[in-house]
């Protein structure tokens, strides 16, 4: 169970980031490379539920490396949106 709420809160944490840029894009902060942080968006937005589809929601073993391996991504996606910032 606390691992699923963990699953869920990451997720609400990527579309609140994901609604936070769409903010700063219509208030005139652009990032460096405006479309790349588009394709940030989309892909984690739907990583996790890419993920959940393909495994079915089990919870083996090797469900878990591929939730791991999503994971890894999406930090490499959301270190790197973060890193390139905006130019108001």
């Amino acid at each position: 169970g606390s691992y699923w709420g963990a699953v869920v809160i990451a997720e609400v944490l990527i579309l609140v980031q994901g609604a936070l840029g769409v903010v700063m894009r219509f208030s005139g902060i652009i990032p460096a490379r405006g479309w790349m942080h588009i394709i940030y968006g989309v892909v984690g937005a739907i990583g996790i539920p890419a993920v959940y589809f393909y495994t079915k929601g089990q919870d083996e073993n090797k469900e878990m490396l591929v939730y791991a391996a999503i994971f890894l991504f999406l930090i490499g996606i959301v270190a790197r949106a973060v890193a390139t910032g905006g130019t108001p």
